[in-house]
């Protein structure tokens, strides 16, 4: 049987959070006119779960290495000097080799700074 998956990016669950975070804070408001210091005291923990799940998901993505915005420059420069590489006599395959073990060596140094 296959499980299924589900991923949320940090940016949904800061949203999810806000919208969390807005409705507890009106109930805290509510409650207190009311005079009802247990909706207070639940509004306020709750806004606080739910600060603190914003925290671990973005502690989480930052430190499973995320993956940066994607640079369609840098990617079509690449591109070009490889084609550049294979119009003068170049073997391609080697030539995108070489471009993947560079990638790699920068991902194993980036892992290596953090």
């Amino acid at each position: 049987m296959k499980q299924a998956t589900y991923s949320l990016s940090p940016r949904t669950v800061r949203g999810l959070v806000a919208a969390t975070c807005t409705v507890c804070v009106a109930g805290m408001i509510v409650s207190a006119a009311l005079k009802h210091l247990g909706g207070v005291l639940a509004f306020g923990c709750l806004s606080t779960g739910a600060i603190v799940t914003l925290i671990s998901v973005i502690a989480s993505a930052s430190a499973t290495g995320a993956p940066a915005a994607f640079d369609a420059r840098g990617a079509h420069r690449v591109e070009r000097l490889v084609e550049q590489l294979v119009a003068e006599g170049a073997n391609e395959a080697t030539a995108r080799e070489l471009v993947g073990a560079a990638l790699t060596l920068e991902q194993t140094q980036n892992r290596g700074a953090s």
